[in-house]
């Protein structure tokens, strides 16, 4: 299968009127390494630039003085870790840069932007009411003496061996797990209550208000870390996927493992998890099309695939690999690498070849291609289970109006959207600061209104709270 590629980032070191032309070959948060085009003539280390110049998309930025410092190179020993790729690394010296989506969308922050806007973001708590702070208060209070306890058996298997301070571990989360969920639960119930009648700018000032008070308890939990940290940009990533799918106890401490799991066990969590049996009975339909119509090997498309672990449920034994020909699209290359890796992994179990290859394109991509058919061809099955939760009506309508086109006759269009009666959603809202764009059944069939000959039909998954429109093309 094809591997993801990421955005290619090229630019120009300058010093004293001579320029080195280079590509940034990794970014880290805050500095980049870098590969000179011209690897004859690499500048000594250290080398003082007064401007390093970076191009992407078309886009051109000035990031001002920078340091170069250029690789040590000598052989790795034992555990020594590989060696960096590039030929250096590109230190600034002027501002303090976020490098973080470079190779994703092509852009840079600076820290000092966010450092001007604290006056603003501190400002905001004043318009918090005294009746939403006290109730933050006693809730948060609860939550504390509850950990507590926990935390103080923590502390005392310090000094035990490593094997027996992880067997009392798994004990205490076996016998006292569903105490805390009981517990942890009915705080939600009381959150809900407390915000019923909030909405809009108020909701959304109340959540970030009530995230920074338990602050301390988010960063419990590796999932509500990453849900309010978005270390890619966005909600829902791949990895956040993974650790829904994998539905285990994560953490140092009983806690912790606690706070992680607890999110990861919601409704919402469960309708994520009960995507795959869905997926995987559209796959063995549109396989079974394609072998009636005589047409080979089935055509899927999956849009903002993510990890793709449908994939274990659809690639279950050697003959399944001759059933499908798949394309893989998302904006995220992180979540491609892993979707590769995952079919790698497939491939070696079954001893057998995969046609699956990926493609790197977001939706704004989508919109404007002038012919998807001709780049990408038609399709017996397309799906999107999690991208149409945080589109508008309009775009939503724009995109499953593209989409449609790319189904042959026969074909399937399958998409995911979460219901407004999700009972998680109070705890997204406020707890992983995780906001989707609900749908109603009538919402989500209005999509297929203008679709020529759709055949729509739409149905709701155990959980109640995600529907799932499929739409089938004559």
């Amino acid at each position: 299968m094809s591997l993801p590629s990421t955005l290619v980032v090229r630019g120009s070191l300058e010093a004293n009127g001579t320029r080195h032309a280079l590509r940034v070959s990794a970014a880290h948060p805050h500095s980049l390494r870098v590969t000179f085009d011209d690897r004859s003539a690499l500048p000594a280390s250290p080398t003082h630039f007064e401007q390093l110049t970076l191009t992407c998309e078309g886009r051109e930025v000035q990031l001002g003085a920078c340091l170069f410092d250029a690789n040590r190179h000598s052989s790795p020993l034992g555990d020594d870790p590989p060696p960096e790729p590039g030929d250096g690394r590109i230190l600034f010296q002027e501002a303090v840069y976020d490098f973080r989506t470079l190779m994703r969308n092509g852009r840079i922050s600076q820290f000092a932007q966010r450092v001007q806007q604290l006056p603003l973001v501190l400002s905001r708590q004043s318009r918090v009411g005294a009746p939403f702070r006290a109730f933050v208060s006693r809730l948060l209070y609860d939550l504390q003496v509850y950990r507590a306890v926990f935390d103080e058996l923590d502390r005392n298997l310090e000094h035990e061996p490593p094997e027996a301070r992880e067997r009392v571990k798994q004990i205490a989360v076996q016998a006292e797990y569903g105490s805390f969920c009981r517990f942890f639960d009915e705080r939600l119930g009381l959150l809900a209550e407390e915000v019923r009648a909030t909405s809009g700018d108020l909701q959304s000032l109340h959540g970030f208000f009530f995230r920074k008070q338990a602050w301390d308890l988010i960063s419990c939990s590796e999932f509500l870390l990453r849900t309010n940290l978005k270390p890619r940009g966005f909600a829902g990533d791949s990895a956040m996927m993974r650790m829904i799918y994998e539905n285990q106890f994560r953490g140092a401490s009983v806690f912790s493992r606690f706070m992680h799991r607890h999110p990861i066990e919601t409704s919402a969590a469960s309708a994520v998890r009960n995507r795959r049996k869905l997926l995987a009975g559209a796959y063995l339909e549109a396989g079974r099309r394609a072998r009636d119509a005589q047409a080979g090997r089935a055509r899927v498309l999956s849009v903002a695939c993510g990890p793709a672990w449908e994939l274990r449920d659809v690639l279950t034994a050697p003959g399944d690999f001759e059933k499908y020909d798949i394309i893989l699209l998302d904006q995220d290359a992180a979540a491609l690498d892993e979707a590769t890796q995952a079919v790698a992994a497939l491939e070696e179990t079954f001893g057998a070849r995969a046609q699956v290859s990926t493609q790197r394109d977001s939706v704004r991509t989508m919109l404007h291609a002038t012919d998807l058919s001709t780049q990408w061809g038609q399709f017996d099955l397309i799906y999107s289970m999690g991208m149409f939760d945080y589109l508008t009506q309009p775009v939503a309508a724009a995109v499953i109006s593209r989409l449609y086109r790319l189904l042959r006759p026969g074909g399937e269009l399958v998409i995911g959207n979460f219901h407004p009666r999700n009972p998680t959603r109070i705890y997204m809202e406020y707890w992983m600061d995780w906001v989707l764009c609900y749908r109603t059944e009538d919402e989500l069939m209005q999509l297929a209104d203008r679709l020529p000959g759709a055949i729509p039909a739409l149905s709701f998954d155990d959980s109640g709270c995600q529907m799932t429109l499929r739409v089938r093309r004559p």
